[in-house]
C-alpha cells in the first residue's frame, strides 16, 4: 500500500509540474496548482517570484563556487604509475 502511494505520489508531481508549465501569464507568487491526497500529502506549485535577501545570498554563494575560486594546490601531483623494483 505504501509503494502504491508513493507512486501515485510520484505521478501526481510529474503532471503538477507538467500543468504549471503549460500556464502562460504567471504573477509573481502566484499559486499555480495544488494537488491534496486523501492522507494528507499535498503539493503545491508556484510561480516564481521575488526572492527574499537571505535566498538571494544564498544564490550568489551557490553562483561563486564554481567561477574561479579554485587554487593552486602546492602538492606536486602524484603520477598513476608506479616505479616496480626491477628483478
Amino acid at each position: 500500500m505504501q509503494f502504491s502511494r508513493e507512486q501515485t505520489r510520484e505521478f501526481l508531481f510529474a503532471c503538477a509540474s507538467i500543468a504549471s508549465d503549460a500556464i502562460t501569464p504567471k504573477k509573481p507568487g502566484e499559486k499555480l496548482v495544488e494537488v491534496k491526497m486523501d492522507d494528507g500529502w499535498s503539493v503545491a506549485i508556484n510561480a516564481p517570484g521575488k526572492l527574499a535577501p537571505a535566498e538571494r545570498r544564498a544564490m550568489a554563494t551557490l553562483d561563486g563556487l564554481g567561477k574561479g575560486t579554485q587554487t593552486k594546490s602546492t602538492t606536486p601531483k602524484r603520477s598513476m604509475a608506479r616505479d616496480w623494483p626491477s628483478r
